[in-house]
């Protein structure tokens, strides 16, 4: 099931923002019954079928591990990231490439912009405008 076939309720948003940003802080999702503190509820049931309908939708994926070292499981979530575009892919690595650029003396700048220009295009032709 695709989540653009299926958007996400507010709620479900919540859901998966709160388990992003476990994952961001902590390095794990966070457990059911942080998950249901954040949203004020109560009920783990009611917290594990918003779990069950973001994998379902396809933006969670469970991990096949629920060892005591994946702390149980909802900590063996993991959201699941869209693919980039050969156009997101492109700008990411401009931006990485674009660090060198400040290592250039300013008189040559336009020169080093020219040149990762030039790469870029070679690399992703059609992105060329």
């Amino acid at each position: 099931m695709s989540p653009a076939l299926h958007p996400l309720t507010h709620r479900q948003q919540q859901v998966l923002d709160f388990i992003r940003a476990g994952i961001a802080s902590n390095g794990y999702a966070p457990s059911v019954r942080e998950i249901g503190n954040h949203l004020g509820v109560s009920s783990t049931n009611a917290v594990n079928d918003h779990l069950k309908v973001l994998v379902r939708k396809g933006v969670l994926v469970r991990n096949s591990d629920h060892s005591p070292t994946s702390k149980g499981k909802a900590r063996a979530l993991r959201p699941v990231e869209a693919p980039r575009t050969r156009e997101q892919e492109a700008l990411a690595q401009l931006r990485a490439m674009a660090g060198w650029v400040r290592e250039f003396p300013a008189d040559r700048v336009a020169d080093a912009l020219d040149h990762l220009i030039v790469l870029m295009t070679q690399r992703y032709p059609e992105t060329a405008r």
